[in-house]
């Protein structure tokens, strides 16, 4: 089960936390460009 554990030496938690950083933000966009689209798409039923 701990077989694994050598492996995590080769990611540092650096890179695990700008990889979070990235994720979040990849996120945060496409929730920003879901909303642009629903607002666009309830603008074009009016």
């Amino acid at each position: 089960m701990y077989q694994f554990l050598p492996a995590q030496k080769m990611w540092p938690l650096e890179s695990v936390s700008i990889g979070h950083h990235i994720w979040r933000n990849m996120l945060r966009f496409y929730d920003f460009l879901l909303a642009r689209l629903s607002a666009a798409g309830a603008a074009q039923q009016f």
